[in-house]
């Protein structure tokens, strides 16, 4: 058998790059539990410092997701002492400042964010004028729309039907003493995150609500993060998307998590008939590679039980 230099001679392949996500965590350094771990989202060379972010991993489909918390998650009762459009208003403060966010959305491939506004005899009026409610995005311009809305001035439910199909939003065509509700993610990276929500005619009897917004969600990594690195001959696609390091291909290896070393999918111990194992470890017959500690361990490792 021919050996070639040891696989873990490329662990150090794009260390000098920054780990901009949660998904470069995942991807070059093998991380593979849920936790808070610090990202540098514009770069070693770029001016914003390292922050710290939540990722949430799921193993069982290989999603990674940049998570950024704030003060404003939970159900917040809304009444304003004064009469009027947007009177009320709630300014989110999050774990991280604001230019940390936009490096985190930028160097992400899609962001988004949950919005709910429950309300009794209040809305948003979007058509109009002065419109009662909105929210703001992260530079500071107010957005008249609302989660789940894909047309400019529309809630969500404008798609599928709002309780008055006359109406843009569920909250417009409530009287006083009545309930609805508006709610849906927000999905635009660009204008993301939620700086601010803003409220109005929330003094009367019977006019009041509660507003909930959601963490920053964020997933993949934008184009140019990937082709950066990822998308190098260094790295292989799995058929989920994700990539990983060309080290791992036909290598059939567990970590200490009893994790597939590689893509998830196994999708990297394909097309290894001719592949030649590195030091260290053998080959299944006419497949992929194995580590010599599994030869002779009592299971089937290699496909007919040939290491057995």
């Amino acid at each position: 058998m021919t050996d070639r230099e040891g696989r873990l001679e490329e662990t150090k392949l794009c260390s000098g790059r920054a780990r901009k996500t949660c998904l470069d965590l995942y991807m070059l350094d093998n991380i593979r539990r849920s936790g808070y771990y610090v990202i540098d989202s514009d770069g070693s060379d770029g001016p914003i410092a390292p922050f710290e972010v939540y990722c949430l991993i799921d193993e069982t489909t290989g999603n990674v997701t940049s998570i950024v918390h704030h003060d404003s998650e939970k159900n917040i009762y809304v009444r304003s002492g004064r009469d009027g459009p947007g009177t009320y208003r709630r300014n989110l403060t999050y774990s991280v400042g604001m230019e940390k966010l936009k490096a985190l959305t930028n160097a992400s491939k899609h962001c988004v964010q949950f919005i709910s506004w429950e309300c009794s005899g209040t809305g948003f009026h979007f058509e109009s004028d002065k419109p009662w409610g909105w929210w703001v995005s992260w530079s500071g311009q107010p957005q008249y729309t609302w989660g789940g809305a894909k047309k400019n001035r529309t809630c969500g439910c404008y798609e599928t039907g709002c309780k008055n199909l006359s109406k843009s939003c569920n909250c417009d065509s409530v009287d006083k003493f009545e309930w609805e509700k508006d709610e849906g993610y927000l999905d635009n990276k660009d204008i993301l995150p939620v700086k601010e929500v803003r409220f109005g005619y929330t003094f009367q009897a019977g006019q009041y609500g509660y507003h909930r917004i959601g963490v920053l969600e964020c997933t993949g990594n934008a184009p140019g993060v990937e082709e950066s690195c990822t998308n190098s001959t260094h790295y292989m696609k799995c058929s989920t998307g994700h990539y990983i390091s060309i080290a791992f291909k036909c290598i059939y290896e567990f970590d200490e998590y009893e994790s597939h070393v590689g893509c998830r999918d196994v999708t990297h111990l394909r097309q290894c008939e001719t592949f030649v194992c590195p030091k260290g470890y053998v080959k299944c017959p006419g497949s992929y590679c194995i580590p010599i500690r599994y030869v002779c361990n009592g299971q089937w490792d290699c496909i007919g039980g040939g290491d057995e």
